[in-house]
């Protein structure tokens, strides 16, 4: 409604998932602009678990089910995988066949990923809370000593992400904004978080990931926009966020439509 008033008349839709990380984005993107051939694109990163969720095995949603790793490149190749989730006698069928013949099952279909046991090492896997291990101020910091550096890594599959959304784009706007937790947001939060997952503050710099993430989006040539500050000029900013720190009120949520309402427009007309 408030692009609406602010411009011409506009349709939005929302095509986010719960627990897809940037590169399932961009593959959702592609899947959706097939069917309903979008004008424009505002692509939204949580700053607390999209870095994480990229390293996870691949997602996809199918017949209302997140399906994840083994059971993801199941639908996307076997027509009775997609069988199984759709049919109780099927899926009845399947389950027989991998308890009396797994040779014969799906399972034995799909080979396995052999990245997916080797995409966690390396990374504090024990203190990842919200993203925080990301504003580490030496981006070549390890965690183990002696690791490959974290923090490249995780930028780079962001930056791959991008590039993939720029290409089903096609020239077509598309915005990225970062979304943050209350911990990216409120700086006394943030400083107590990190003791308590047992990182030294000193060691690292409040905002250091979105100050990257945005540098990346501008050596893409993609418009980017950090909700932080926008959430911390609210008079109470703990009041934008539910109990858990991580996800918006009903306040919060205002707050940014608002916000875009008015910063969108000036973008998607470039």
């Amino acid at each position: 409604a408030g692009l609406t008033a602010a411009d011409a008349p506009v349709t939005v839709g929302n095509g986010g998932v719960p627990g897809y990380g940037s590169k399932h984005a961009a593959q959702h993107l592609r899947r959706l602009d097939r069917r309903f051939a979008a004008d424009a694109f505002l692509v939204c990163a949580c700053l607390g678990n999209d870095a994480m969720d990229d390293l996870q095995p691949e997602r996809t949603v199918f017949a209302g089910l997140m399906l994840q790793g083994t059971w993801a490149r199941l639908v996307a190749t076997s027509w009775r995988g997609r069988l199984a989730y759709r049919s109780r006698a099927a899926l009845w069928f399947e389950s027989w066949l991998f308890t009396n013949h797994p040779a014969s099952s799906l399972l034995a279909l799909v080979p396995p990923d052999p990245d997916e046991a080797l995409r966690l090492q390396g990374l504090p896997t024990d203190r990842t809370f919200a993203g925080l291990f990301l504003d580490v101020a030496d981006p070549v910091t390890s965690w183990p000593d002696g690791a490959p550096p974290v923090v490249p890594r995780l930028l780079a599959n962001l930056k791959g992400s991008l590039q993939a959304m720029q290409l089903a784009a096609d020239g077509r706007p598309l915005v990225l904004l970062l979304l943050p937790t209350s911990w990216q947001v409120m700086p006394a939060r943030w400083d107590a978080k990190l003791r308590e997952l047992g990182f030294d503050p000193a060691r690292f710099e409040r905002g250091a990931y979105q100050r990257r993430c945005l540098e990346l989006a501008k050596e893409l040539g993609i418009p980017a926009f950090d909700a932080t500050p926008i959430l911390q000029a609210t008079a109470d900013p703990a009041t934008q966020f539910l109990s858990d720190g991580a996800h918006y009120s009903a306040a919060g949520h205002a707050t940014l439509a608002q916000w875009l309402a008015r910063a969108l427009p000036p973008v998607l007309r470039r």
